[in-house]
């Protein structure tokens, strides 16, 4: 079984989503739903996006690798990971909040780490 969008963020007209199945990033018209963009992504389950205060990165996460990755918005290439220690709550989604990552699992664990 496939999964749908996860982490939508909006940019104007459009919509930024991570694509678990496609292991891409997907910018789409919220008008056409024509794509304009997408980036391919490292991990085989990304799962949440947040943009960054400056708005010219954003942080994607992936769940399988327990990772985060800062893309460039214009053209996806990935700046930076931030790897998780094994025992930290699997990513599910995640927010950034002034200089702090907050991210959640799917059994009800938060926690937070400072970028």
């Amino acid at each position: 079984g496939g999964t749908g969008a996860h982490g939508i963020l909006i940019d104007g007209d459009y919509l930024i989503y991570a694509c678990p199945p496609a292991r891409q990033i997907f910018w789409i018209n919220k008008q056409s739903w024509k794509v304009k963009a997408t980036w391919p992504v490292p991990g085989n389950r990304p799962h949440d996006t947040s943009w960054t205060r400056d708005r010219k990165t954003i942080w994607s996460s992936d769940s399988n690798l327990n990772a985060f990755f800062r893309h460039d918005v214009k053209t996806g290439t990935i700046f930076e990971r931030v790897q998780l220690p094994d025992t930290s709550p699997v990513i599910h989604g995640a927010k950034l909040v002034g200089d702090w990552m907050y991210f959640c699992d799917d059994m009800g664990w938060m926690a937070r780490f400072r970028i």
